[in-house]
């Protein structure tokens, strides 16, 4: 019995565009095609084989890609290698070969990406944001987390990298997506201090009033632990909240909030006094306000 061919396979990249060959045409934008053998995709992707075989389709609308990517889909499915991915097209590759449910492609896109990440430095900041940006659109568009859980490994093991990352990632946090925000939140989990400094700086930056994101960060961060923890950032925190022009009442139940927390023992002396300035501040603001009414 002749045994089941299986891919990958060199089938002979020659034989790819050829007309005796060619009875599979992959469209493309501005009219181009690319010709390809049925029975070669077949082999690759069950979806193909499904469109040609079951459905007797002799065309792939491919308009969706690009020329280069389906030509280093074609490629890599002729010669059982992928040689031509690059950081420029490896979403649309990656998004092709799971479009047509090539297993062995998925698992050579998600390798190569394992090696990008691996080739990350800790203060090579676009490096850093190339593979959050791939990984979290796979997040969003596939459903795959595999790929934002080895960044946020690769990160963690970095020394300083996730500070470093989160704290230019968050030059303007109000920009920033809910789900990458998230995502940040949970790499940075057990450094509450990088999110208390990209809080501070963005505070400083636009005094006008809290953004939503900067909101969610201030209700979750764990502010008794973060004053025992770094005093001058804590106190940068305190002095910024008061610089805010025009708080919201959502900002004013947030700034109450980190008025009201347990004061450190041992700090005790310095911010009582500080918390009851504040305090008063904020409380005068409010009543004057018509916005809103203790």
């Amino acid at each position: 019995m002749t045994p089941k061919v299986q891919v990958p396979m060199d089938f002979g990249i020659e034989y790819l565009g050829s007309p005796s060959h060619g009875n599979l045409k992959f469209l493309l934008k501005d009219g181009e095609e690319l010709l390809t053998n049925s029975a070669i995709m077949s082999f690759n992707s069950p979806v193909i084989k499904k469109m040609t075989v079951e459905d007797g389709q002799t065309t792939i609308d491919a308009r969706d890609f690009s020329k280069d990517t389906v030509q280093c889909f074609l490629d890599a499915s002729y010669s059982g290698a992928l040689k031509k991915i690059s950081k420029l097209n490896f979403r649309e590759v990656n998004k092709t070969v799971h479009v047509f449910e090539v297993s062995w492609l998925i698992d050579r896109c998600f390798e190569y990406f394992q090696w990008l990440t691996e080739t990350v430095e800790e203060e090579k900041f676009y490096d850093q944001l190339y593979v959050f940006d791939e990984a979290m659109f796979i997040l969003d568009i596939l459903k795959k987390r595999s790929y934002i859980d080895i960044v946020i490994k690769k990160f963690a093991f970095l020394a300083n990298c996730a500070q470093y990352f989160a704290t230019y990632y968050f030059g303007n946090i109000s920009s920033c997506s809910t789900k990458s925000l998230y995502v940040i939140l949970e790499m940075t989990a057990k450094q509450e201090h990088i999110l208390m400094e990209v809080l501070v700086n963005n505070i400083e930056n636009d005094k006008s009033s809290l953004n939503e994101n900067s909101r969610y960060i201030l209700h979750r961060l764990n502010l008794p632990a973060c004053r025992a923890t770094n005093e001058p950032l804590y106190q940068r925190l305190l002095d910024q909240s008061e610089n805010i022009e025009n708080p919201s009442p959502e900002d004013f139940r947030l700034i109450m909030k980190i008025l009201r927390q347990p004061i450190v023992k041992v700090h005790k002396e310095v911010h009582e006094p500080l918390q009851t300035q504040l305090y008063e501040t904020f409380q005068t603001y409010f009543t004057t306000s018509n916005s809103y009414k203790m």
